[in-house]
């Protein structure tokens, strides 16, 4: 599982990039349940990222048209 910093309306998110690069589920929305911030979310360990997996498997909140600002993973 890759994870993203993404922009989007001046508001900077965190996600799942799917689709080879091209796409980006939202945390913020598909699991909102989630820590808005990338260092947050990786302290949280692996319920976090078992959580955020689940997410991007739904298919929710894909997006294509952001600004990605850092990937890892």
């Amino acid at each position: 599982m890759k994870l993203a910093t993404f922009r989007e309306a001046g508001v900077t998110r965190i996600g799942v990039v799917e689709g080879e690069g091209r796409e980006i589920v939202d945390l913020a929305q598909a699991a909102p349940d989630l820590p808005r911030e990338m260092i947050a979310f990786l302290e949280a360990g692996p319920p976090a990222r078992e959580r955020a997996a689940q997410a991007a498997e739904s298919g929710h909140d894909r997006r294509a048209d952001l600004r990605l600002l850092h990937a890892i993973g």
